[in-house]
């Protein structure tokens, strides 16, 4: 049985900046160091979102729908190579890194398992636009994802607002209005 070696992260201050410290992914969760993670939307022409589906054993909000792609960006690794790499793990989606629009960068922190798992991260967020894309074409990472559906950003925002059980929540409302304001200038001419 060979385990697979634990993914190394860099500690980073909040305004993102490498501290020159690595250690690993579980002790940057178990202390909350502040670390890299990149979120990748993947929006198409008709504004609609594609949302996956955590897989049911993942430490963090198991079952509930989520952003397009996250990961962590390793030790090392720039965000927006770690972004290219997580699409291609988590949905089988080839994006070239010229196609993936880098949107701002933002602290999240949460307390999860009874305080047992901390997510302490600076996440660089990336928009990569499509013309269309079948959901029935993904090859999802079975230890990852059990689902993928697209849905219009008006009817998710709505559905974070609501605080719907179902979908992943946004601790922070300055970043979650700043991503659907971002969604709105492009798409909200955009008849549904």
């Amino acid at each position: 049985f060979i385990r697979a070696m634990e993914e190394q992260l860099a500690v980073v201050t909040a305004e993102g900046v490498d501290t020159g410290e690595v250690r690993p992914r579980s002790e940057c969760h178990l202390v909350g160091l502040r670390h890299r993670v990149v979120h990748t939307w993947i929006v198409n022409r008709k504004g609609e979102l594609l949302l996956q589906q955590r897989h049911w054993e993942k430490e963090s909000h198991p079952g509930l729908w989520d952003i397009s792609s996250a990961g962590h960006v390793e030790a090392g690794e720039s965000a927006i190579n770690s972004a290219v790499r997580e699409l291609e793990e988590e949905l089988g989606v080839q994006v070239a890194a010229d196609k993936l629009e880098h949107l701002f960068g933002h602290v999240q922190h949460f307390l999860l398992n009874q305080g047992k798992f901390i997510d302490n991260e600076y996440a660089e967020v990336f928009l990569a636009s499509v013309d269309s894309l079948d959901t029935n074409t993904l090859k999802l990472q079975p230890t990852e994802v059990i689902g993928a559906r697209f849905m219009h950003f008006r009817a998710y925002r709505k559905a974070l607002l609501a605080r719907d059980p179902a979908y992943v929540p946004w601790g922070d409302d300055d970043f979650r209005e700043k991503f659907f304001k971002i969604l709105e200038a492009r798409f909200g001419s955009v008849v549904q």
